[in-house]
């Protein structure tokens, strides 16, 4: 069986509607179990913005969880983990 990502499958934000995996930003990454059970456990996605509206504040290094989707397809995590987006 294939993830969403993998399968093709829409992905749309709960908030937005945007398509958080064929976006031009990629706005597919995993945030620890505590942060989205408490800011986005009523969704399958969120775009990257709308979890932080709902956070009411910045994802931090913290929040993110240390795997590849982050270090290779989020714009945004990469940043937070050190990786420059435009050499990866």
């Amino acid at each position: 069986m294939k993830c969403a990502c993998c399968s093709g499958k829409k992905m749309p934000c709960k908030d937005c509607a945007k398509d958080t995996h064929l976006s031009s930003d990629i706005d597919y990454y995993m945030v620890e179990n505590a942060i989205w059970k408490k800011y986005g456990g009523d969704a399958e996605f969120l775009c990257w913005d709308c979890l932080e509206k709902r956070m009411g504040r910045k994802i931090q290094i913290k929040d993110i969880v240390d795997c590849n989707i982050n270090k290779n397809m989020n714009k945004n995590a990469m940043v937070l983990f050190g990786i420059n987006p435009l050499k990866a």
